[in-house]
Order: structure tokens, then C-alpha cells, then sequence
């Protein structure tokens, strides 16, 4: 008896389940524009075939010229060709530099404790700038012990407190 109350409940349950209406899927729309990047609306059906969708490159990455459309022999011969753009818009890529922030400072003994993003922390001997508000402040020497992102470094010159922002220029 027990059997057959299971068995029924299953089959219930799995009549429910199956029973139901998924609900429409919601039009994908897209994320608020990208500065200099512009977004063409979406096509209507039956509407002439857009043009090839833009390519997405990771920030960073180098990029290779476009290359020119190669000339249709069915077109008219006397068509000019378009002119290429002359306000293309440059990508600058930050330099990849030693960038950390003071965590901790000891004055008595002249030396802080810098944090770096992991896998980017400076070798030793490495002389870093200090920068507060934009502005050097002083100078400081990496030295040991060195601990996942965290190391220590000698104040050279200058004046540190902690959150100064810490790098090589």
C-alpha cells in the first residue's frame, strides 16, 4: 500500500511539473552604450541584412587594421571608393608598472608594509616612489621579507602614510 501511495505521489508531482507554461524569454537588450562604440538597433524581420556584427576585443589586446572590402566586379567601374575615416579613435593601454598601497608604517624604524596585486609584487632593491593625492611625497626601498602581496621596504626619503599609493615612476 505504501508502494502505490509513492508511486502516486511521484506521478502527481511530476504531472505539476510537466504541466505548466514556461514563461516567454526576455528580449536580450544590451547594457548601456560603450563611449565611441556605436550600437546599431536591432534588425526587423524582413529587413535588408545588416552589415558583419563588430568584433570584441579584450582590453589590452593588440589590434590589427582592418582590411580594405576587395572591389566587386559587378558595381560600375567609375564609382569612387569611400574615403577612410580620418577621426579613428586611439585605445591607450596603461604601462604595466609595480603599483601597490601602503598598508602599514613605522616611523621609528623607517620602514612600511606595501600590498601589491598578487603575482605583481616588485623583486628586492626595487626603489618605488610614494605618491599621496597625486603628489611624490618621498621614496622607498624594497626590501625582505616578502609575503604573498605583502613585502616590506626601507623609507629612503620623503614622508609615508598609510593608503599613499606606492610605484616604480
Amino acid at each position: 500500500m505504501r508502494i502505490v501511495a509513492a508511486f502516486l505521489l511521484v506521478v502527481v508531482v511530476a504531472g505539476f511539473g510537466c504541466s505548466h507554461r514556461r514563461a516567454p524569454a526576455a528580449p536580450q537588450t544590451h547594457f548601456s552604450s560603450v563611449p565611441g562604440l556605436e550600437v546599431a538597433p536591432a534588425p526587423q524581420p524582413g529587413s535588408a541584412p545588416s552589415p558583419a556584427p563588430l568584433e570584441v576585443v579584450p582590453f589590452g589586446a593588440p589590434t590589427a587594421p582592418v582590411p580594405a572590402p576587395a572591389e566587386n566586379s559587378a558595381g560600375p567601374a567609375s564609382a569612387p571608393a569611400s574615403p577612410a575615416p580620418t577621426n579613428q579613435k586611439l585605445i591607450v593601454t596603461p604601462e604595466q608598472g609595480y603599483i601597490g598601497k601602503i598598508a602599514k608604517v613605522n616611523d621609528a624604524a623607517r620602514f612600511v608594509i606595501v600590498t601589491f596585486p598578487i603575482g605583481h609584487v616588485p623583486p628586492v632593491d626595487q626603489s618605488l616612489n610614494v605618491y599621496r593625492q597625486g603628489l611624490k611625497v618621498g621614496e622607498v626601498k624594497v626590501t625582505e621579507p616578502q609575503h604573498d602581496e605583502f613585502t616590506a621596504a626601507d623609507i629612503v626619503t620623503g614622508d609615508s602614510a598609510v593608503g599613499d599609493e606606492v610605484r616604480d615612476k
